[in-house]
Order: C-alpha cells, then sequence, then structure tokens
C-alpha cells in the first residue's frame, strides 16, 4: 500500500503548532518505509544537500500542544499508522527544517573520538545500499547505476566521501587496514544485519508470502528486476535470520524442558535420544491436563500428523472431550517417524502419566465409515444386511475388522458420544501453518493454542452453575422438544412403555437405559426418557444425567490453569541442562518440493463445514448475536 505524503518546507514557527510561510510538495512512499529511506525521499525531492544541511522533520496532531518529531523507525510507523486512519492527501503535511552542519559534522573523521562515520550518499547511493543490506540478490551484484567511486579492490589506500563499496566485507576490510596505516580506531554508526523487505514480513508464520511476491515488492520499492531464485535465497535468509537454524531448536530442547517443568510443577515430560544423541520422541503432558483427564470420561483419541519442517517428523496428540463437550487435550509430543517403536514408546508414556482407569478406551481412525455404528444391535443387523445386497465384499472387510472396534452397539467398553478421531484432527487442523517451524517454535504454538482453549473453556465452564455443560444442556433441549407427540404407557414404578412412530420402546428409570440404546450410552435421557419424566412431573432431570457433563465436574477440569511461559530471552537453566547434547535426528531429503499436504485414502469423503460462534462454540449464530454469556449491565 502506497501513502501520498504533503511536505511543507522553507516556512517558520509562528507558535508551537503554526507553521507558516511555506512552500509546498509531495511524496509517495510504502507503508514499511524506514526512516533513512523517508530521509533519502525527502531531500532527494526537495534538493536539500545533504553533506551541508541537518534535517528535521516534524508533524502536528490535533489536540496536541506541540508538534511530533520523527526521529526514527518508530516515529515513521506511528505516523504511517496515523495517516492510514486519515488517508487525504492534505491531513498531516510533515514540515520540513534544515540548519547549516557544522564544520566537525561535515568531516567524515571525528578526531576527537577517532571514529569514521559513515555518511550515506545521494539517491542513487541510497538505493545500492538497501539492495545490499537486505541481501536480496547474489553477493557480487551490481546495481546499473551512474557510479563513478565504485569501489571492489580491499587494498585501496584512499578512502574518501562518495565511495561506494562491492559489499559490507569489502568496506570492513578496507577500512580495517586505513585504521592501521593512519593509526586511528573506529566505530560503525549504524550497521543492521536484520534489515530488508523480506524479514518482517515474513515473522507471521501464518502469513503466506511467496518468492513472486518478493519480486513484487522489490520492483514496487526500488524498481529493481530480481529473479526467482535470488527471491527464494532471500526469503530462506530472512527465515534463519528469524527462526534460527533449524538444528539449534534441537540444541535447545533440554532448556526448553527445563522451563516446562518449571512453570508447571508436577508435569510429566520425557525425551528419548539415541545412542549418538540424536533426538527420536518427546511426550509433553502438562499438569493442568494431567488434572483434568480425572473429572472426564476415559475415552482418549489419538492421531498424528507430518511437520515440514527441516528435519521432518511426526506430531503426536492424544485428546479428549470434557463435560461440556469441548476438546480437552492431553499429552502431546514429537516422535521421528510413525511406526510400532515410537507408538509404544508414546503409549507407555501415557500409561506412566494417567495410570489405568476403568474401562479406558483409545480412538484412533481416519476412517469416515467409523461413524456409520448404530445405537442398536438390532438396527446395526439391518443396517449391514443392506449392506451385503449392495455389495458383500464391504461387509466382509468389516467383519474381519472387528465390529467391537468401530460399532457402536458392539463395543466393549462405553466410548460416549466419541466414535471418530475428528477431535484429534481439530487439533492437527489449528497448527497446520505451525508444522513449517524449527521444533522450539512449533512446541511454543501448541502449548499456546491449548492454554487459550483452557482459558476459554474454562470461562464457559463458569456459565453453567445451574445447567449442564453446554453441548449436552442443547441435547436435553432437543430431546424435549422430540417428545411431545409419543405416548407414554406406565409398567410399574420405573419400567415405562413409549410408543413412537408405532414402535415401542422400554424405558427404565432405575437403571437409567431405554431399548433405543442412548439413554445408557450417551448417559442423557434420550426423547423417550424425557416424555416418560415429562409423564411423572419430573422437572429436575440433571440427576438421570452423567456426573461427567455437571458443573463440579466442569470447574475442577480447568482448575488449575495454563501459566505463560517467560520470554525466550528470559530463560534460564543450571549448566547441568545447558552441557545436554541434542543432535537433530537423520533425515534423509526426498527430491522435488516437499508435499503440503498430506494424500487422502479413496474412501474419504470431503466434509462441508459448519459456521459456528467464536465466543462459546455452538452453531447457528456468531459473536455478535451470541447470547449464551450473560451482558454485563
Amino acid at each position: 500500500m502506497n501513502i501520498s505524503i504533503l511536505l511543507r518546507h522553507s516556512g517558520s514557527w509562528e507558535s508551537d503548532v503554526r507553521y507558516e510561510r511555506y512552500i509546498s510538495d509531495g511524496i509517495v512512499v510504502c507503508e514499511n518505509i524506514s526512516f533513512v529511506n523517508l530521509i533519502s525521499a525527502i531531500k532527494a525531492e526537495l534538493g536539500i544537500d545533504e553533506f551541508k544541511k541537518n534535517i528535521e522533520v516534524r508533524y502536528v496532531v490535533e489536540g496536541n500542544s506541540s508538534p511530533l518529531c520523527i526521529r526514527n523507525d518508530m516515529g515513521v510507523k506511528l505516523y504511517i499508522e496515523i495517516k492510514k486512519h486519515e488517508v487525504g492527501f492534505g491531513m498531516y503535511p510533515l514540515c520540513i527544517d534544515t540548519s547549516d552542519k557544522s564544520d566537525e559534522e561535515i568531516q567524515n573523521f571525528d578526531a576527537t573520538t577517532g571514529a569514521i562515520v559513515c555518511v550515506e550518499g545521494g539517491k542513487s547511493d541510497a538505493k545500492a545500499l538497501t539492495i545490499v543490506e537486505s541481501k536480496i540478490g547474489d553477493s557480487y551484484y551490481i546495481p546499473e547505476m551512474e557510479v563513478k567511486n565504485y569501489i571492489s579492490d580491499t587494498n585501496i589506500s584512499v578512502v574518501e566521501v562518495k565511495q561506494m563499496y562491492k559489499d559490507k566485507a569489502t568496506l570492513k576490510a578496507v577500512m580495517e587496514k586505513y585504521k592501521i596505516k593512519n593509526s586511528f580506531n573506529f566505530k560503525v554508526k549504524r550497521s543492521d544485519n536484520k534489515s530488508g523487505v523480506t524479514a518482517p514480513i515474513l515473522g507471521n508464520h501464518k502469513r503466506k508470502h511467496t518468492p513472486n511476491d518478493i519480486i513484487t515488492d522489490i520492483r514496487a520499492l526500488y524498481g529493481v528486476e530480481i529473479s526467482y531464485q535470488q527471491a527464494w535465497r532471500s526469503k530462506e535468509r530472512a527465515l534463519e535470520m528469524i527462526r534460527g537454524k533449524p538444528a539449534d531448536g534441537y540444541k535447545q530442547l533440554p532448556r526448553y524442558i527445563y522451563m516446562l517443568e518449571t512453570v508447571y510443577p508436577n508435569s510429566y515430560i520425557r525425551m528419548h535420544k539415541s545412542e549418538k544423541n540424536e533426538f527420536m520422541y518427546l511426550f509433553i503432558s502438562l499438569r493442568p491436563m494431567m488434572r483434568g483427564f480425572e473429572f472426564c470420561r476415559p475415552v482418549v483419541v489419538v492421531d498424528v500428523s507430518h511437520l515440514s519442517g527441516a528435519y521432518r517428523g511426526t506430531f503426536v496428540s492424544a485428546s479428549t472431550l470434557d463435560g461440556a463437550g469441548c476438546i480437552l487435550p492431553l499429552a502431546y509430543g514429537i516422535v521421528d517417524t510413525e511406526n510400532d517403536c515410537s507408538w509404544i514408546w508414546f503409549f507407555q508414556q501415557f500409561k506412566n502419566a494417567f495410570g489405568e482407569r476403568d474401562k479406558m478406551c483409545v480412538v484412533s481412525d481416519r476412517n469416515e465409515s467409523i461413524k456409520k455404528g448404530a445405537y442398536r444391535k438390532e438396527d446395526f443387523e439391518k443396517l449391514m444386511a443392506k449392506l451385503e445386497k449392495i455389495d458383500g465384499r464391504v461387509k466382509e472387510y468389516l467383519q474381519d475388522a472387528g465390529y467391537e472396534r468401530w460399532s457402536r452397539s458392539h463395543a466393549t467398553v462405553n466410548r460416549g458420544r466419541m466414535m471418530t478421531s475428528n477431535i484429534a484432527e481439530c487439533i492437527n487442523g489449528c497448527l497446520v501453518d505451525a508444522r513449517q517451524l524449527p521444533v522450539i517454535d512449533f512446541l511454543e504454538e501448541a502449548r499456546i493454542l491449548f492454554g487459550s482453549w483452557n482459558c476459554k473453556n474454562g470461562e464457559i465452564a463458569s456459565y453453567t452453575k445451574e445447567t449442564l455443560g453446554r453441548r449436552f444442556e442443547e441435547i436435553l433441549i432437543i430431546n424435549a422438544s422430540k417428545c411431545a407427540t409419543m405416548k407414554v404407557v406406565a409398567s410399574s414404578e420405573f419400567i415405562f412403555s413409549v410408543y413412537e412412530g408405532g414402535i415401542r420402546y422400554i424405558v427404565c428409570l432405575e437403571r437409567k437405559t431405554c431399548s433405543c440404546g442412548r439413554f445408557q450410552h450417551d448417559e442423557i435421557p434420550c426423547a423417550h426418557a424425557m416424555a416418560v419424566l415429562k409423564k411423572k412431573n419430573i422437572k429436575d432431570v440433571h440427576p438421570y444425567c452423567s456426573d461427567y457433563y455437571k458443573h463440579d465436574a466442569l470447574a475442577n477440569t480447568y482448575a488449575v490453569p495454563m501459566e505463560p511461559m517467560p520470554d525466550k530471552n528470559d530463560w534460564t537453566a543450571p549448566e547441568c541442562v545447558l552441557n545436554e547434547v541434542v543432535l537433530p535426528p537423520r533425515y534423509k531429503k526426498m527430491p522435488g518440493r516437499p508435499r503440503k499436504k498430506r494424500k487422502k485414502n479413496p474412501d474419504e469423503k470431503l466434509s462441508t463445514k459448519t459456521n459456528c460462534c467464536g465466543r462459546c462454540g455452538q452453531e447457528g449464530h456468531n459473536i455478535r448475536t451470541c447470547t449464551f454469556f450473560p451482558k454485563n449491565s
């Protein structure tokens, strides 16, 4: 985005906020222009001799008693943000004042400090300097400019104003020899190895910025054409400046684990290395996650997703649903590859962290057909008979797989409503952009994501004191609406016959069962049970629901908050931790461009997305019309 700026110069300040008798000019700059480039553009437009004149840039904001002065990159950024809200050309003009430089300022050698001050040249020189600093081209790229004093020989003994050097290394070598020859020291006034066009944009890993975008940016900003390879290399260098080398992340793992154990005491974190100290497996289960699982149904969903960083690897996660139907991450980690050994190690660590619970169930399957399990064996057999008529081979395949592994009615444990690994797929989907990050940054993105869920779900749980968890309260409302046309006939104090569409269902309130299967499987009154409760004038149906869905369980699930981690610069660890050696895993890079998306199986179907409220997660409305949370009076 380009911004037009009105320049006022050659005037005088009649008061603190009135600049009079000025001459007007204008420039057009990009929104991410630096302070140096802004000053260069103003000098070039107004014809100011920078070797003889000092320049001061100020502007007036309405309501302020004194003008604001632009002195650095932060001042430029503030001005651009203000200008964006008032895009008119005449709004917030820049007032330019100049003053003569003293003789000491004009000289490029300071006799007092022994410093050589690098004074930037004119428009062409600033343009070339920007290209060199941003490293967007080859090391020996020379802009096509009319440069008379171009220096490429490091043995030159004459240093003059307006010399242009091939690169920073040449400039440094010449100055080193020049100071020895003339017996003085020097210091660098400005040298920034993180400047450039690409680096700030790539700071956000979720933002897509391709080499073609970089080519377009350079053409628009500097009028320079670069090749695709130059743009690609500039992006790689910028990413390395921002994130560091991929191998460094594995070296920092011991320190990161130590910080996790410090911030989250009593957590269970384990790392496994090879005999050569190469990284193999990592398991992380933080204390808030471990505490929350005690108050949730013992059904665990596990799934994997492949990382796309330099050393690849596989992200493994285990999660469950809380009493409100929200995802509760339990454990996560990274393994070098998905095989029997890595899965055995992961589940062994999970057992050590969470122990064994009665009727615990593990769900792991991508196949969409797992959704098709019926509640009653009679309904299941009818569906299988229809399937056999269509293709008998499918039935044989499902029989060989084992009905108990994917059918709700044949399950040996009560899996509740968790029949698929969709909740783990949700975690993988939220972290899809983070998979390209180095290992430490990826693990931090996962921890931050889980922490935000913990906070949001804990807030939702605080509003369910008189109701069930939100999803299950919705189920009660839906079932209550369905029972209006049902006929109820009592057989005893607790046993009733309920007629729906000519079919009779048997409900037992004492055992909390219904012949439809939903009452006992979901542990919440089905439509037939709701008809019986309505017949008996029972208003409070919550005693017939599972304790997992009630307020006490929800409150205890999120009783321990996810504390934030300190900044990387503040991480401290003892010497023994810092000296631990962790090398990157062995990885053989395959030829060609890495695949961004996994290859789907032929039987996987495309699922349609349903928009949900970003505040409470329910369907059918958005944040603006959400009524789940009470409004502040």
